[in-house]
């Protein structure tokens, strides 16, 4: 690398300090540090020249851009054309020409930017020399206040990682009149603040190595982890990490907790963003639209090493689904996101970008391939051991003595989100009576008082009671079947076991058959069926009624081979097929009668584990195997989603 002995004294070893009438200010001193740096001696020599030049000067973020502009300005002894990108003009053929009669001129041609891909194709295309202005590190700006700050600098300041601070912010850190060591540390603490702002949270978040909830999330990470510090060990380049991952899983599970959890872990500035926050910042019209996607990504990027969360990633519409009257609006922005995720085109090093949506099937298959989002992993709800590292993550200095493993027992089941609410409750109750926290207060917090009657209870043990019994002689193993209301839901059921990744058509089927089980108990053991069934997305009758229409429209399990579309975009083709809705309702009532037959074959056992759930409220799989057959009914299955009432 370069050094500035040329033109800039060493920032620590010197012995003359700059006297006051020798300073000049921040934004100058960083701008002219840094693009000297950047040049090189070969570089200088270009740009001091009065010959024609074709360039591009890559920027850390749009902040830098008019502070290069006017330090290439005091650099260069001629008069230097300095383009926009075509989007601000609308024309990209009448700037491409104009690029192009400079160039052909032999003027002196420099564009800067923080997207390179942005400016004039005709430049990119003629461009004879390239240069990265790089995120200033703690020694450059040590040689920066060299030349605009007086006094002696600590000599630990050049062991920092201060890569997340953008121009603005440094060149506040350094007002005319403080020292060295007075702008030293108010840099230390700007750093200190932008790597904290997204987490706002007052809970201390745990390590990532004591994240055990998250499973192969959390292996990912601590690989992410080793690699970002070889990458600061200089034993590899950033293209040898991996540039981002997609978070799936229901709701409350955790998946912007856990990139909090990482962010911090690996040492990254964290920003949390959304579809929506991409309208709210802006007029919401196209072209402002694109802007504010582009300004988020040059944030992370004047912000790296850094991680960028996109919440509800799902929320960009998928360009092989996306309806025609959606598409002329979308599309551009899609495309541009995918231009700004691309490591081949957009400037990501040291962006690691992680997506997080509860439904993985409304994801672009575009924005999983390699060099973008490159993997999904899924964070279901917690384990035993998990929940109780999330129960200590939210009590915090509550409960230290206590033994959470029986408040992990009582919640078995539940998610992150549910957990952290227990907390929440519990703590306010003993908050406003003016007392410490006891085990109790959590204890009726997971397990509220019930105030429904008994009829409503028995119908409730029936329906769950139903799954579990039907469930496990379809093979599924049973863990845990409980009538305990909990975050909405009367009652649940989980079966233990992997999601495997390939099914057959028969077995697609059985999750059906499944998840109408507790329907059909309440028609055979009660006369008639309740609304437990339906209601929400993650229903019983809606987690049937989107396994059937992907059978039919996407999977090529029925009939016809044709794919029509997954996800929410076979739920949304139901609503304008008539054909493909009567033939979901046909299969629906077929496989319902195929559950009802069940549930009749199975009365006396769905009726014993219904009046056991009753008096029991919650039992776990091995309970209920020994109430009814002595163990012999449970064997190895695949997971299903719990089923609710």
């Amino acid at each position: 690398m370069e050094t500035l002995e040329e033109n800039l004294s060493d920032a620590i070893e010197a012995t003359t300090q700059a006297t006051t009438d020798k300073l000049i200010n921040a934004r100058a001193a960083l701008a002219e540090v840094a693009l000297l740096q950047a040049l090189g001696t070969r570089g200088k020599r270009l740009f001091a020249g009065t010959g024609p030049i074709a360039a591009v000067v890559k920027v850390p973020s749009q902040q830098w851009v008019e502070p290069i502009k006017t330090a290439i300005g005091h650099v260069s002894k001629v008069p230097v054309f300095f383009p926009d990108s075509p989007k601000k003009h609308g024309d990209a053929a009448t700037v491409g020409a104009e690029m192009s009669s400079l160039i052909a001129r032999g003027e002196r041609v420099i564009g800067i930017s923080a997207s390179p891909a942005s400016l004039p194709d005709t430049l990119i295309a003629a461009a004879t020399h390239e240069f990265g202005i790089s995120r200033p590190s703690a020694s450059l700006l040590a040689s920066v206040m060299n030349l605009c700050l007086t006094g002696r600098l600590p000599r630990h300041f050049l062991t920092l990682d201060l890569l997340g601070l953008d121009f603005d912010t440094i060149c506040a850190c350094m007002p005319k009149g403080v020292t060295k060591k007075e702008a030293a540390d108010r840099i230390v603490k700007a750093a200190d603040r932008v790597r904290g702002k997204s987490n706002t949270s007052t809970i201390a978040l745990p390590t990532l190595e004591s994240a055990i909830e998250y499973g192969e999330a959390r292996e990912w990470g601590l690989d992410l982890k080793r690699d970002i510090n070889d990458v600061r060990a200089n034993k590899i380049g950033w293209s040898a990490v991996d540039r981002g991952i997609v978070l799936y899983g229901e709701p409350g599970t955790g998946k912007t907790t856990f990139a909090r959890i990482l962010g911090q872990s690996c040492g990254l500035t964290t920003l949390v963003k959304s579809t929506a926050e991409l309208f709210a910042t802006s007029s919401g019209d196209l072209g402002s639209v694109v802007k504010a996607q582009r300004q988020m990504f040059e944030e992370a990027a004047a912000s790296a090493p850094s991680l960028l969360i996109l919440d509800e990633i799902d929320s960009y519409p998928d360009p092989y689904t996306i309806s025609e009257r959606g598409k002329d609006w979308w599309m551009p922005v899609i495309l541009d996101l995918q231009l700004l995720l691309d490591s081949a085109v957009s400037a990501r090093d040291g962006v690691i970008v992680c997506g997080a949506t509860n439904r993985i099937g409304d994801i672009s298959r575009a924005l999983l391939r390699k060099g973008r989002l490159e993997r999904a992993v899924y964070i279901g709800p917690p384990t035993l051991a998990g929940l109780v590292n999330v129960l200590r993550t939210h009590l915090g200095s509550d409960l230290p003595e206590a033994s959470l493993l029986t408040l992990a027992r009582a919640g078995e089941g539940a998610s992150a989100a549910e957990a952290m609410d227990w907390v929440r409750s519990a703590r306010r109750r003993c908050r406003r009576e003016d007392r410490p926290m006891t085990i109790d207060d959590m204890m009726e917090q997971i397990h509220p008082p019930d105030h429904r009657s008994d009829t409503e209870k028995l119908r409730v043990a029936v329906h769950e009671s139903g799954h579990a019994i039907i469930g496990m002689m379809l093979g599924y193993e049973l863990t845990k079947v409980s009538i305990r209301r909990a975050a909405g839901r009367g009652g649940r059921v989980t079966f233990a076991g992997r999601q495997p990744t390939i099914l057959m058509k028969t077995e697609m089927e059985d999750q059906v058959v499944c998840s109408l089980a507790g329907r059909a108990a309440e028609i055979v053991l009660l006369g008639a069926p309740s609304s437990g069934s339906g209601g929400r997305p993650e229903s019983d009758l809606a987690q049937a009624t989107q396994t059937i229409a992907d059978l039919h429209a996407s999977l090529g399990l029925k009939d016809g081979l044709t794919w029509h579309g997954f996800g929410k975009s076979a739920a949304e083709l139901i609503k304008h097929s008539p054909d493909l809705r009567e033939a979901i309702e046909s299969d629906l009532q077929r496989l319902h009668a195929v559950a009802i037959d069940m549930a009749k074959t199975h009365l006396r056992l769905i009726e014993i584990l219904a009046r056991t759930l009753v008096e029991k409220q919650s039992m776990t799989g091995t309970e209920v195997a020994h109430l009814l057959l002595g163990g012999s009914l449970n064997s190895p299955g695949d997971q299903r989603v719990g089923t609710d009432i």
